[in-house]
């Protein structure tokens, strides 16, 4: 089983828009959605997100860009996601788009939250950088995740999305559900095949 990750900032040269704020009314619980935590009644009933005047791009894809680590998609995106991740805790969290005109843009679009992480890198393989400050509480910490590197032997059983533990804002795809989103034809969907170790 091939994995990937998808990007969530997508392709800058595209003309596409590209979200900079949390949806409004969230308050300090933004966070919490590219973190994989819940969210629950803290999300704004009738939620919305305005685009940016320091981003230009009007267009809406099917997977738009943020600067946040959300996972925004449109419909058509939640619907395969849904299908492969029946039973699987995750959030579908919608919004109304609003443009640079503060006016609200056609389309249904969602940020989706899945729950929690998964520990499936091979810590040996993989370059991670550790806080590095003896004496401090949080000394070892890890900082950052330089090279993924997966281990196939934690990832049975697996849900066809999940988040790295190491990482959590980053989005990890199985082949299958890469497969279904491809034949979609979706716009700005980027993906990245993930190394597997080998041992």
């Amino acid at each position: 089983m091939r994995y990937y990750f998808i990007d969530t900032l997508g392709d800058l040269a595209s003309g596409y828009c590209i979200l900079t704020s949390p949806p409004e009314g969230l308050g300090l619980s933004f966070y919490k959605m590219a973190n994989g935590e819940r969210v629950g009644a803290e999300y704004p009933e009738a939620a919305r997100i305005y685009m940016s005047e320091q981003q230009p791009g009007i267009k809406v894809p099917s997977i738009v860009g943020n600067t946040q680590g959300y996972l925004i998609t449109s419909g058509p995106v939640k619907e395969e996601i849904e299908a492969l991740c029946a039973g699987v805790d995750v959030e579908y969290l919608p919004f109304t788009l609003y443009n640079h005109k503060r006016r609200p843009t056609s389309g249904e679009l969602f940020i989706i939250n899945p729950i929690g992480s998964r520990d499936c890198l091979d810590m040996e393989a993989s370059a991670i950088e550790y806080l590095d400050a003896p004496g401090d509480p949080y000394d070892r910490a890890i900082v950052g995740v330089d090279r993924f590197v997966l281990t196939p032997e934690k990832l049975g059983g697996a849900p066809s999305l999940f988040r790295v533990r190491e990482e959590p804002n980053r989005y990890v795809l199985d082949e299958r559900l890469a497969d279904r989103l491809r034949a979609r034809g979706l716009s700005n969907l980027i993906l990245t095949e993930i190394e597997q170790s080998r041992r």
